[in-house]
């Protein structure tokens, strides 16, 4: 025991060394998920944009034959400021852009928005290439916003 936890010391300061001489860039972790808080927030304050953003999801996403794992993949590409691969993916992701929406409102406020989204996004889909668990949520979803 005392050796792994020696070489996991050394492992450590090796790191550490390696930070310091600029070797290694630690990337900042980006939040993906909203807190409780944060989605409550959201819900009552900016219902609009989480609506904006389910219905722009729908939309581009039956337009282009998205999956869950083709929204995961664009929110996460957006929160974390990383480009997308290709494909629906990355359609997905340009259409969520709030300027190109005409939807103004924040940077801050938009990704609060798209970390709700994208809570829902992995509670209701396990987001595997074919999931469209989530998919057929929104659109059920944003088919009873319009009657209401």
């Amino acid at each position: 025991m005392t050796k792994l936890h020696d070489k996991i010391a050394q492992a450590k300061k090796r790191r550490a060394r390696r930070e310091r001489e600029g070797k290694v860039v630690s990337a900042p972790q980006v939040k993906l998920r909203a807190t409780t808080g944060e989605q409550n927030r959201m819900t009552q304050q900016h219902p609009r944009i989480l609506l904006k953003i389910e219905q722009t999801l729908v939309a581009v996403g039956t337009e282009v034959g998205a999956d869950d794992a083709d929204v995961d993949t664009a929110i996460r590409a957006i929160l974390e400021r990383k480009p997308t691969v290709r494909g629906a993916a990355q359609q997905l992701a340009e259409s969520l852009n709030p300027s190109q929406l005409q939807f103004s409102c924040d940077e801050e406020t938009w990704h609060a928005g798209l970390r709700v989204i994208y809570r829902s996004v992995t509670t209701r889909s396990k987001c595997r290439r074919g999931d469209t668990d989530y998919l057929d949520y929104a659109t059920r979803f944003v088919a009873n916003a319009a009657k209401g």
